[in-house]
């Protein structure tokens, strides 16, 4: 299950379900859609890229500033997805 939390400027912004297990917060962020490989992977708790994915740079730029700006409702949700699968 991949839960789409918002959309924003043409991104998709969503987390995997397995995804609670690693330990670690994180976003994914596609363009347009969920495509997985093709998607980006932030870290929320530090805002570091795990994975570019098929963004470009100034994408990624862009993507990166949306989640800055709303790490934490974004982490609100994760952590409370979590808790629910706990």
């Amino acid at each position: 299950m991949s839960p789409t939390i918002d959309r924003r400027q043409g991104f998709v912004f969503y987390f995997h379900s397995f995804d609670i297990y690693e330990g670690r917060p994180s976003i994914h962020v596609g363009v347009g859609s969920h495509g997985d490989d093709a998607d980006a992977k932030i870290w929320l708790d530090d805002l570091t890229v795990q994975r570019q994915g098929a963004l470009s740079n100034s994408e990624l730029r862009r993507a990166l500033r949306i989640v800055a700006h709303r790490q934490a409702k974004y982490s609100e949700i994760w952590y409370g997805y979590k808790k629910r699968s706990d």
